[in-house]
């Protein structure tokens, strides 16, 4: 018993005083941490390799070699942020380890920082100008930039130092996709399968190619030559599924999918199995096999959430808030988790707390770019238009390939007025995803506000014969029927729409304008009752409702209409706006004062809101309140017209700050060259300034493009006066007194015309 005691203690002293040699000797003790990673990451432990190699690095913070294995157990893990950083950190250390720059590259280029990559890459360049690995890194980072000219120009330059390099092949022909240059990607497709005929990755990516080209019988032939050669091959096992899923064979997809999850550790195609089952409402399968992995590392969160939301699905919602809860409290900055809640909370208009949701996931991680998207929508539902784009340019930015991002940019900009941006957005996400219903719908609803009826009505077809059950597929097919005069086929699609689900906004809309073109007025009223009575909810029917009224001649109904819309989303500033316009309307200034003062509490930028209450004070002569307000927009926007056209005319007329006047006048003169009463506001400058040589030209330009204004004549007359110009003068003097006798200015004209008389 002594012996033994004393055994223990010699040997706990013993491992103390090898501790403390150790501790007095870093160098000694970060090697050996380091080999202990080394031994974790061999036998895939790589969590317990994580607390060895941090170990290593917090003996010595630029032991380079560790942060590099530590970055590469991250990545096992699947932590992308941290590998991210610790290969980005490794590399700075490491400045000359080739192998260390492109794998920063290749993690840079992963989380979309594609400038960063391309710089990475070329480090890695000037090293080894040999280096297929930074080649292709550097081409795929231009290529994420829309530079394609350079992509393929560094993919060249990579297969000159390395020909069979089959991966610059197949990106080559990627890129040549996009591009549009389809004889020149299949050539380099076919160039790496046959440079490696036993690639699954060059089989699949010529499939792709076939697929992305509408070749489907010859894209399932590439995807089952790749399972010849590999029948468990977890990427062409996914492929077939997807291909079958794509063609309507949902069935058929999941024998690969079981192949593909059984042939692999890794968990991940486990989670995509149970993603099939639940479309197939096979819940209670996707709950087995997600049960099993909640206790994997790496995908317990993953799975967590996807068991929480089959509970959501199934109406079982306070158990789902609960497994994300529990999640939340063990990983409290897990951002794809927290934006998973956030979208339940959108869904059941829970907004402000979904805001609160999106706020914590936004300071979890601002890269992870559902976080934004998840921003965008819930701006979408407060009617914060501004704000949405924003948050959505920020999602496109940080992954250029979302769909949703892409397409709510594309109807934002679209219900702005701004037609060719929301163009370009809706085409965007349909090169992204070629077999996307929805962004080819909002393509063609973007070419029917551009009225190009004929490629809309082909884009619309294929989603039309895809979701026939789709109510607003049916209304924006009434619509391209209505625009094409087709009031019949209009009528009846609408009611299709309406048939399929009774809230269709687009149709009701749809029906009141065939109401109101027919003259039908009462109908149309009776239609917008009905809607607000089944949608009594919905701010967008009250605001509906109050337009029908008004064109019913109803002003009153229209007014407590839209203060209903109001009362329903207070962020809803298309109502405020439209309740202040039918205050000015009947002349009550002081209650439109009062719906934009409110307005601008809501959004302190609300450049149209301010603009208002502006023209308001300038149509009351109340010019010192008017400057103070038209300087206050300019301060948000410098490039608003309006106000830099009418402050610009205030200074003129009072002879103040006319030097910032006449640049004002200049500035909306170039954003409105044909404009007479931005013309008319230049010349009253340069007349100010005593300039009228410069104030005739644009004078005339208005009087050209309105002769029946009275105030252009005056003001013409003024200029030619200050010339010297009596005879010119008079006659438009005369001009102007005659097309109205009592215009703002006559007492002036006529004494300038009694002047020359004398």
């Amino acid at each position: 018993m002594a012996s033994s005691l004393c055994n223990r203690i010699v040997a706990v002293l013993t491992f103390a005083v090898l501790v403390s040699a150790c501790q007095s000797d870093p160098e000694k003790l970060k090697l050996e941490y380091l080999r202990n990673g080394d031994r974790f990451a061999a036998e895939k432990n790589f969590q317990a390799a994580i607390v060895e190699y941090r170990n290593a690095i917090r003996q010595d913070e630029r032991f380079g070699l560790a942060r590099y294995k530590l970055a590469q157990a991250y990545a096992q893990i699947q932590n992308w942020q941290r590998a991210r950083a610790e290969f980005v950190r490794a590399a700075d250390l490491l400045p000359d380890d080739v192998e260390v720059q492109v794998a920063a590259a290749l993690t840079l280029l992963q989380s979309g920082e594609f400038e960063d990559a391309r710089s990475r890459a070329e480090v890695a360049l000037k090293l080894n100008p040999d280096s297929a690995d930074a080649h292709l890194v550097r081409g795929a980072a231009a290529a994420g930039l829309r530079e394609f000219d350079a992509a393929i120009k560094a993919f060249e330059e990579g297969l000159v130092a390395d020909p069979a390099r089959t991966e610059l092949h197949v990106t080559l022909g990627t890129v040549r996709t996009i591009q549009g240059n389809p004889r020149e990607a299949e050539a380099s497709f076919r160039q790496a399968v046959a440079l490696n005929p036993q690639s699954v990755p060059a089989r699949l990516a010529l499939a792709n190619f076939f697929w992305w080209f509408g070749r489907t019988a010859e894209a399932e032939q590439a995807i089952n030559d790749a399972l010849k050669i590999d029948p468990a091959s977890v990427p062409a096992n996914r492929a077939l599924a997807s291909y079958h899923i794509a063609n309507k064979r949902p069935a058929a997809a999941e024998a690969p999918l079981r192949r593909a999850a059984e042939a692999s550790e890794d968990p991940q195609p486990s989670l995509i199995l149970s993603d099939y089952l639940v479309s197939e409402n096979r819940h209670a399968e996707a709950a087995a096999i997600l049960d099993q992995l909640v206790d994997r590392l790496g995908v317990f969160a993953a799975a967590t959430g996807r068991r929480a939301a089959i509970d959501y699905q199934l109406g079982q919602r306070d158990r789902a808030y609960q497994r994300l809860d529990e999640l939340l409290a063990k990983q409290p900055k897990n951002a794809e988790v927290l934006v998973l809640k956030g979208k339940w909370l959108l869904s059941e208009k829970r907004i402000d707390e979904a805001f609160a949701v999106a706020g914590a996931a936004l300071a979890a991680d601002a890269t992870f770019w559902p976080v934004h998207e998840l921003l965008g929508s819930a701006h979408v539902l407060r009617y914060q238009a501004d704000e949405a784009i924003r948050a959505f340019t920020e999602a496109v930015r940080l992954n250029p390939r979302a769909i949703y991002p892409q397409v709510a940019l594309s109807e934002l900009h679209l219900n702005q007025g701004k037609i060719d941006a929301g163009l370009s957005f809706a085409e965007e996400a349909v090169q992204s995803a070629p077999t996307s219903g929805l962004a080819r719908f909002v393509l063609a609803r973007t070419l029917v506000g551009k009225g190009d009826l004929e490629r809309a009505r082909t884009e619309l077809q294929p989603v039309l014969l895809g979701s026939p059950k789709a109510a607003q597929v049916h209304a924006l097919l009434g619509t391209i029927e209505e625009r094409e005069g087709n009031l019949a086929a209009a009528r009846a699609a609408y009611e299709q729409a309406l048939a399929l689900e009774p809230k269709t906004l687009d149709a009701v809309s749809g029906m009141v304008r065939l109401d109101t073109a027919t003259r039908d007025i009462p109908r149309a009223v009776g239609r917008v009752q009905e809607y607000t009575n089944r949608a009594p909810d919905d701010p967008r029917a009250f605001y509906l409702a109050a337009q029908t009224y008004i064109l019913a001649g109803e002003p009153a109904r229209a007014e407590a209409a839209l203060r209903r819309s109001i009362e329903l989303n207070v962020s809803f500033t298309q109502a405020h706006h439209r309740l202040g316009e039918l205050y000015l309307e009947q002349q009550k200034f002081d209650d439109a004062r009062r719906v934009y003062d409110r307005l601008i509490e809501l959004r302190p930028n609300d450049v149209p809101a301010h603009s208002m209450i502006a023209l308001l004070l300038h149509s009351q002569q109340r010019y010192e309140e008017a400057k103070r307000v038209y300087e206050r927009i300019l301060s948000i926007d410098p490039r608003a017209l309006v106000a830099a056209n009418n402050l610009a005319y205030l200074y003129a007329s009072d002879g103040e700050k006319l030097d910032v006047a006449l640049s004002l006048a200049q500035t909306a003169k170039n954003a409105q060259p044909d404009d007479p009463d931005v013309n008319d506001t230049l010349g009253w400058v340069y007349y100010k300034r005593g300039l009228p040589t410069l104030a005739i030209p644009p004078f005339e330009q208005s009087i050209k493009a309105a002769p029946e204004n009275p105030i252009y004549h005056y003001h013409l007359g003024l200029a030619y006066l200050q010339m010297g110009d009596h005879l010119k003068a008079r006659t438009a003097l005369e001009r102007a007194l005659e097309l109205q006798p009592d215009f703002d200015g006559a007492a002036e004209a006529r004494k300038a015309l009694a002047a020359i008389t004398e």
